[in-house]
């Protein structure tokens, strides 16, 4: 991406009119904490949190407006409890199951 694509960018979502030096000058500064940042070593364990729905378009009040649900049975949630960077605790895994009928 060229400056002046940058520059036209900014005008046009937020009336900022800033110059190509001034872009650069951002650029040069930003660049090296970038780097760094991805250059940084990875930590042994990261905490996530998966979440799942079912996304969908539906009319409300006469417009096409999206929309999410939970996610129907049979779902699988997982689980993994840590303590401090290196122990983890347990890891469980579930899934829902049916209501027996009869």
């Amino acid at each position: 991406m060229f400056y002046e694509d940058i520059q036209q960018h900014l005008e046009e979502l937020y009336g900022l009119d800033i110059s190509t030096g001034q872009l650069s000058a951002i650029t040069d500064k930003v660049l090296p904490l970038m780097e760094a940042w991805r250059s940084r070593p990875l930590e042994a364990v990261y905490a996530f949190v998966w979440l799942d729905a079912v996304h969908f378009k539906v009319r409300q009040d006469g417009k096409v407006v999206r929309a999410a649900s939970a996610a129907k049975p049979p779902t699988t949630s997982w689980r993994l409890i840590c303590r401090e960077k290196k122990t983890c605790l347990a890891f469980t895994s579930a899934t829902p199951r049916a209501p027996a009928s009869g």
